[in-house]
């Protein structure tokens, strides 16, 4: 796709309500946010999405807790831009963001990522050449955790009350 994929206050439900987009090739920007809603897992499994992906104010609610199922699956994908995923970004499942590469930032501030199962954020090898910002008190398990990338060289654990 040559321009920005834009799916902004879409809804996809049903039996196996799933996006479905692994290896998508975007020359612009990937917008799902403002309303953005999907049960099952977002897969953009190995995408490459030339500006930033854009998550604020998006409901995902993954397919459930067993391996692989990932309610926002962005491993080994190549963002030109950031991860924008701040201010009302609510995931119920895993999230992975193993073996990506992202030019800008990660930010997560005030986004909620909840599951009770297992870790709720995966970033191992990930790159990220701006900052990652998960400053919040939403990552959501018993204990909270958050597996990030040794090489990122930030915190993204809940942070002290």
């Amino acid at each position: 796709m040559q321009d920005a994929l834009v799916l902004r206050g879409a809804t996809i439900s049903g039996p196996r309500g799933m996006l479905q987009t692994p290896e998508i090739t975007v020359g612009g920007g990937l917008y799902l946010g403002h309303r953005f809603s999907c049960t099952g897992m977002v897969n953009l499994c190995g995408a490459s999405i030339g500006a930033s992906v854009e998550l604020r104010d998006a409901t995902l609610t993954g397919p459930g807790a067993e391996t692989g199922q990932y309610a926002l699956h962005l491993g080994c994908a190549r963002i030109g831009g950031d991860i924008q995923a701040e201010r009302g970004l609510v995931v119920q499942g895993p999230v992975t963001l193993a073996d990506t590469f992202v030019r800008g930032s990660v930010v997560l501030k005030g986004a909620r990522l909840n599951f009770s199962s297992g870790t709720v954020l995966l970033a191992a090898r990930t790159h990220i050449g701006g900052d990652l910002d998960c400053r919040t008190d939403s990552l959501h398990r018993e204990p909270s955790t958050c597996a990030t990338p040794a090489s990122a060289g930030r915190s993204c654990s809940k942070p002290p009350n």
